[in-house]
């Protein structure tokens, strides 16, 4: 029978992948998988077996609601540790390198490694990093604080920081998964959610509303609420923004430049572009927008009450 302990001790092999360091091939493994061959379904397709583990045994406990909030907690606690040690910085990597083990790895790379030190250094980032993923994105940002990439090792640590920012979002899933489940836990059916394969949907309003913005500048109308905390979901602010992230994502979509809506997806990602200077006019750009929308409709309201109240005076 799985006890609290083996579901404990399986939630921390997840959330504490082991990282390696391969000094035949300069590169860092995690769970023995190459920095490089990561993707967000590789962490995903652990943390989701992870969410069955837990649905297909918890009917088995006294106290399944609490057993969830311990769980999510415990989760809570890692994603705090990324987010207080910033792992959107470079500088990240100081905190995690006393963790890496040395340890060769003779296992070939499942992909071709697009991102060689001769490719980097020879981009063009003006007109280059804005067609690229998500891994370019964060090579372009480390770009002047390693000099571009003068020391070849920066590349590689730039690389484990990417991986180790899809562990986090995989992780924030999870624990938006398992509040989810607590926090409507009377009307679900547990039995139902631990035979359903679909169970992260469960009680999902199906209607979105649709935000006339294109996806970065969603993403900075949604940084604003929460850093202005005009919309909150928690009193403690780490833990508002997670849920709000989750919140949004499952509520809203964003509009294309051809008008077509399209589902918000890995919002963190995109807050983290937004909060480099490279996006700074962006950012301006947008919220003097929302300004003037703002300052319009105030002037909206006004004529109607002058209209209404003082009729021989007119709005300059």
């Amino acid at each position: 029978m799985v006890t609290k302990t083996d579901l404990i001790n399986s939630l921390n092999i997840i959330l504490n992948p082991k990282i390696c360091y391969c000094p035949i091939n300069k590169k860092y493994t995690i769970d023995g998988i190459w920095d490089t061959d990561f993707s967000l379904d590789f962490f995903d397709q652990s943390t989701y077996n992870y969410e069955k583990y837990l649905l297909d045994n918890i009917s088995n406990f006294t106290s399944p609601k609490n057993l969830i909030i311990e769980l999510y907690e415990i989760i809570w606690d890692k994603i705090d540790w990324y987010s207080r040690n910033e792992i959107q910085n470079f500088s990240f990597f100081n905190v995690i390198s006393k963790k890496i083990i040395e340890n060769e790895n003779s296992a070939p790379f499942l992909k071709d490694d697009k991102y060689n030190i001769d490719f980097v250094r020879g981009l063009d980032f003006e007109k280059d990093y804005f067609d690229g993923d998500d891994l370019s994105y964060l090579i372009f940002n480390y770009k002047e604080e390693t000099n571009n990439y003068i020391d070849e090792k920066d590349l590689e640590k730039t690389k484990l920081i990417h991986a180790l920012q899809i562990h986090f979002e995989s992780i924030n899933l999870l624990y938006n998964v398992l509040y989810k489940i607590e926090m409507n836990f009377e009307e679900f059916d547990l039995q139902a959610i631990s035979s359903s394969t679909s169970y992260r949907n469960l009680k999902l309003n199906p209607l979105k509303c649709n935000i006339d913005l294109d996806k970065l500048e969603t993403a900075i109308l949604f940084r604003f609420l929460m850093d202005t905390n005009l919309f909150f979901m928690d009193s403690k602010q780490n833990k508002n923004k997670v849920k709000l992230q989750s919140f949004f994502e499952q509520n809203f979509n964003f509009t294309s430049e051809d008008g077509v809506s399209y589902p918000i997806t890995r919002l963190n990602n995109d807050l983290v572009k937004i909060s480099f200077d490279n996006r700074l006019e962006k950012q301006l750009s947008t919220l003097e927008n929302l300004i003037n929308s703002l300052t319009q409709y105030k002037k909206n309201i006004e004529t109607k009450y002058l209209k209404k109240n003082h009729p021989k005076i007119t709005l300059k």
